[in-house]
């Protein structure tokens, strides 16, 4: 009877020991697979994101989508392409302390400093068309489509909404 219980538990202790070797092989094996899914979405975001700055940066791009010829050509410390990223960031706190972390991140500022207040960015978003924003997010699609090749039912995209 106790050997019968001392081969059970060396059988369990055994497979225990098994499945915890095949479970760290599996941990092993899945961390590999998440960081190079991650090297590949932190590649096609830097991808995307030269994708638009190549679109917002070319002179066509904002001579067609500013209100005016005489807007964005003289040299601001606001300028078409900064006020583009500025305006595609997510805000969450208030402008003015948006614009000092932004322009602090973008000089590289120890600490954040005024360069452009809000009354600044109220007028230069005048002088900007809604449909730089329309075009922007047409490239995003296209790029998207032509990059990831999402999975479809019977060839239509399948969209879950919840509001």
């Amino acid at each position: 009877m106790q050997f019968e219980l001392v081969m059970v538990y060396l059988s369990q202790n055994n497979i225990n020991d098994l499945f915890t070797r095949k479970e760290k092989k599996c941990q092993k094996t899945s961390k590999k697979v998440l960081t190079l899914a991650r090297t590949l979405l932190s590649k096609l975001c830097a991808k995307l994101i030269d994708f638009l700055k190549e679109i917002v940066l070319s002179n066509d791009f904002s001579a067609r989508h500013r209100q005016s010829p005489k807007n964005f050509t003289r040299k601001r410390k606001l300028p078409f392409h900064y006020l583009i990223f500025f305006l595609m960031n997510f805000i969450k706190r208030s402008y003015q302390d948006e614009l000092d972390g932004f322009f602090q991140a973008l000089k590289g500022f120890e600490v954040s400093k005024r360069i452009v207040s809000k009354v600044a960015l109220s007028k230069a978003r005048m002088k900007l068309k809604y449909e730089a924003f329309v075009e922007l997010n047409h490239h995003l699609i296209d790029f998207f489509y032509r990059n990831f090749q999402p999975i479809t039912w019977h060839g239509f995209n399948l969209v879950g909404i919840d509001g």
